[in-house]
């Protein structure tokens, strides 16, 4: 499921040949690496020899990435038709020979899009194919709404307001089993937050699976299509 999404990212946005399986394993070793030290206290960054392996798995993908770019420059400044080439890391390219990126800007903005799609995409479907075999129901009016909608023809962009029970499987899904439980933020200045003093650097967590099962939802301890309807 990785290997797909990392490929079907790569098609929408860089377009370079690569060797989905190396990168993949960089990617995992990468996240790995900061879900380790995110957690840290800052008396672990004071010895290098504790964090030198995680801080290698981050620099091995960054210099993939910085190969990648190199890739598409050559094939934009080689290029007879620069539309065919055209997509979301030319913009990248081209906004730093403009001077309004820096060259880590445009590093970072990709190593971002490289890595999101195959953390969060893949196991956010993994979750839905999961919850799709777990209820039939659901699955036969999500194949019904389809077959009435679009027939045997394509699905078009279009297509996509139209599809509402489709649309609510994916909101419900995400509420139900989210991919990322947890969010963590660091408060920048001294705070009050419901009534309970937060001192600067403390580290706040939002607990996401939590918040997801409130009563803002008819069913929130249930998998339903019932969450979504209004």
């Amino acid at each position: 499921m990785r290997l797909i999404i990392f490929d079907t990212s790569n098609n929408l946005f860089l377009r370079i040949p690569t060797d989905e399986n190396e990168i993949v394993l960089k990617i995992q070793k990468y996240f790995e690496a900061w879900e380790t030290l995110i957690l840290k206290p800052d008396i672990f960054f004071k010895f290098s020899w504790l964090y030198k392996k995680y801080e290698k798995s981050a620099n091995d993908l960054k210099k993939i990435v910085e190969i990648l770019i190199e890739q598409k420059r050559r094939e934009l400044s080689a290029s007879d038709k620069l539309e065919e080439h055209l997509d979301f890391a030319s913009e990248l390219i081209f906004a730093q020979n403009h001077g309004v990126l820096t060259a880590e800007n445009v590093n970072q903005s990709i190593v971002e899009i490289l890595i999101a799609a195959p953390d969060t995409m893949s196991v956010s479907l993994y979750f839905m194919l999961t919850l799709i075999a777990q209820h039939p129901k659901t699955e036969e009016m999500i194949l019904d709404e389809i077959h009435a909608v679009i027939g045997d023809r394509e699905v078009q962009s279009s297509d996509m307001p139209n599809l509402k029970v489709l649309e609510n499987f994916i909101n419900e899904s995400m509420r139900y089993q989210p991919v990322v439980g947890l969010v963590m933020r660091k408060a920048l200045e001294d705070d009050v937050i419901d009534g309970y003093y937060v001192k600067k650097g403390t580290n706040i967590i939002l607990n996401i699976g939590r918040m997801h099962k409130v009563e803002f939802f008819p069913k929130p301890n249930e998998f339903s299509l019932e969450n979504f309807e209004k």
